[in-house]
C-alpha cells in the first residue's frame, strides 16, 4: 500500500512541476513581417503570382469595386422591385400583364429606375468584359515569359 502511495505521490507532483514553468512571451515586434520572396525561377519568371505583393493589391482593389458595384446594383434592383409593387397595388386586376407593363412604362419613377438599373447592369458586365481582357493579357504576358525563358507553360493539373 506504501509503495502504491509513494508511486503515485510522485507521479503527480512530477505532472504538476512539469507544467508550472513561468512560459516567456516573445516580445510583440512593430517591425512589419518578412515579406517572403517571389517564387521564380533562374530566367526571373514568376512562378506564383499570389505571392506578387503588387498582384494581391491589384486583386483586393477589384473586388472592393465589385462589392460596391453589386451592393449598388442590388439597391437599384430593390428599388425598382418596390415601385412595381406599388404599380400591381394600384392595378383592379394585379394579374394581368399587358395593363401592369403599360402602367410601368406611364409611371415616371419606374422608368426613371428602370434606367438607372439598366445602366448599372451594362457597367457591371463592361466591367466583366475588361476583367476578362485583363486575365487574358496577363496569361499571353505570362506564357510569353515562359517563352522567353526557354520553358513551358506549367499544365494546370501537372501535366508534362
Amino acid at each position: 500500500m506504501n509503495l502504491r502511495l509513494i508511486c503515485v505521490v510522485a507521479v503527480v507532483m512530477s505532472l504538476a512541476f512539469a507544467g508550472c514553468g513561468k512560459r516567456e512571451e516573445a516580445p510583440a515586434s512593430t517591425a512589419a513581417p518578412p515579406q517572403k520572396p517571389l517564387a521564380t525561377d533562374a530566367a526571373g519568371v514568376v512562378k506564383e503570382r499570389m505571392a506578387d505583393p503588387e498582384y494581391r493589391a491589384e486583386l483586393d482593389a477589384v473586388k472592393e469595386q465589385k462589392r460596391v458595384a453589386g451592393k449598388e446594383l442590388q439597391a437599384a434592383a430593390q428599388q425598382l422591385e418596390t415601385a412595381e409593387a406599388r404599380i400591381r397595388g394600384t392595378l383592379k386586376d394585379s394579374n394581368d400583364e399587358v395593363a401592369f407593363k403599360s402602367a410601368c412604362k406611364a409611371d415616371v419613377e419606374w422608368g426613371k429606375l428602370k434606367k438607372i438599373l439598366d445602366e448599372k447592369e451594362q457597367a457591371a458586365s463592361a466591367a466583366h468584359a475588361r476583367a476578362r481582357a485583363t486575365i487574358r493579357e496577363r496569361m499571353i504576358r505570362q506564357s510569353e515569359e515562359y517563352k522567353a525563358a526557354g520553358q513551358e507553360m506549367p499544365k494546370p493539373d501537372g501535366r508534362p
